[in-house]
């Protein structure tokens, strides 16, 4: 349940509802002052965390229809943003995703499964839970990065 003056979207856990969550999540973060690089970024990551959950979640899984959906709440102040997504699909803990190494990866003409590692590159915190009905991924980021803080 959203908390005062939190965003939510609640849609069906379809790649038909991309266009509508990247809309969503880029207008939430330019108007918590983000800058157009930052709202990429943003866009970006929550943009393969949905796509993870429609891939890997909810494909081949047994649930209805109706029950396959994705719930982001976006809360933040002005110094960071939260975005919580949830879904009722199959267990994944990005945390245990192996690191990639970039450039093996890319030279392998491969395209899948840069997800995790985007989405750690571009956000500052990460966190998953187990849900008695699904997971929930907490990404977090700062407007001020403290990636960007110690760059020489």
């Amino acid at each position: 349940m959203a908390g005062p003056g939190a965003l939510r979207l609640v849609v069906p856990g379809t790649v038909d509802y991309l266009d509508r969550i990247r809309a969503f999540v880029g207008n939430a973060a330019g108007g918590y002052g983000f800058d157009s690089a930052a709202v990429d970024e943003i866009v970006l990551a929550l943009d393969e965390a949905v796509a993870n959950v429609v891939e890997h979640a909810y494909e081949g899984s047994e649930l209805p229809d109706e029950e396959r959906t994705i719930e982001l709440e976006i809360t933040g102040d002005g110094c960071s943003m939260r975005f919580c997504l949830r879904d009722h699909g199959i267990p994944f803990d990005p945390r245990t995703a192996v690191e990639v190494d970039l450039e093996k990866h890319l030279a392998s003409g491969s395209q899948d499964g840069l997800g995790v590692h985007l989405i750690r590159r571009l956000m500052d915190r990460i966190r998953w839970r187990r849900l008695p009905d699904g997971n929930e991924l907490i990404l977090e980021k700062d407007r001020v990065s403290a990636r960007e803080d110690h760059q020489p």
